[in-house]
């Protein structure tokens, strides 16, 4: 903050200067698919890296069916630790994946995300499908639990939601 010439206080934003790089891998190797996403950060105040790792192993085509599932770990981190600007700095993601190979495009998504440091978790669904040639239907559900008084998902406590959403495209 800074006094303006009427004596009146004048917050002036500052914006810091940063660099970055990031990396973005991903191998496929027959049902096995390794993933690395990560990012180094600097500024004056600080420098941080923070990334996701994990691998995805799928089974095809059960028993017949169409039907794949994949399951997914992944371990998701920022060096800034309890001052990451994010929940997920030090945490576990297991989920698992259905793609059901049909003409109208059926997936799902469900995994639970297990904070180390806190014990809260998170959990996630995510559902699509298409419906005729112009239609399709997307399903979100998201919530948490264990959330520390005073950890950084306190806040969103309350904020457990579901999305149901219809889109017609032409």
């Amino acid at each position: 903050p800074e006094v303006d010439q009427t004596g009146q206080l004048q917050l002036i934003p500052v914006y810091d200067q940063i660099s970055q790089g990031g990396i973005d891998i991903q191998s496929t190797k027959g049902s096995w698919l390794w993933k690395l996403e990560s990012i180094i950060r600097s500024s004056t105040r600080e420098t941080f890296f923070a990334g996701t790792y994990g691998v995805e192993y799928t089974f095809f085509d059960i028993y017949s069916t169409g039907l794949d599932i994949g399951l997914v770990f992944e371990y998701l981190y920022d060096s800034r630790g309890k001052f990451s600007q994010t929940l997920f700095e030090d945490d576990f993601l297991v989920a698992l994946r259905f793609g059901f190979n049909d003409v109208q495009s059926t997936e799902i998504l469900a995994g639970v995300i297990f904070d180390r440091t806190t014990s809260s978790t998170f959990y996630n669904l995510e559902a699509s499908r298409r419906f005729g040639e112009s239609w399709k239907l997307d399903l979100e559900v998201r919530f948490f639990e264990g959330a520390p008084r005073f950890g950084p998902s306190f806040v969103f406590r309350d904020d457990d939601h579901i999305r149901v959403q219809l889109s017609y495209y032409f």
